[in-house]
């Protein structure tokens, strides 16, 4: 259930930080938020997001991975550079390795 709940809530922020009104309104508030983002080198994530990672990066390069923490749940949000494609690839893997969304 906690997953489930940090995956939507991760979503949400994702989505919420395409928005310049709302980056502006943090920076003039210095408000954060619950969730803890932070971003890391491929090779700083636990061995099995690794793998995950890499099984499913489709032969593209990691762009950047964000190790985004709420109520001591970890997902990792991964970019990968697709070389022929013109969107890159988004994946998000659980602490346990479990891939839990592509796109």
């Amino acid at each position: 259930m906690q997953v489930a709940m940090a995956i939507a809530n991760s979503n949400q922020i994702h989505d919420m930080m395409k928005s310049p009104k709302i980056l502006i309104a943090l920076a003039v508030l210095g408000t954060t938020f619950t969730p803890h983002a932070k971003e890391l080198k491929l090779d700083e994530c636990p061995a099995n997001v690794q793998e995950t990672i890499r099984a499913n990066a489709r032969g593209g390069k990691v762009d950047e991975v964000n190790a985004i923490t709420r109520d001591d749940v970890t997902l990792y949000w991964t970019v990968v550079d697709l070389p022929e494609r013109r969107e890159d690839l988004k994946l998000l893997v659980g602490s346990d390795g479990e891939l839990i969304k592509s796109r």
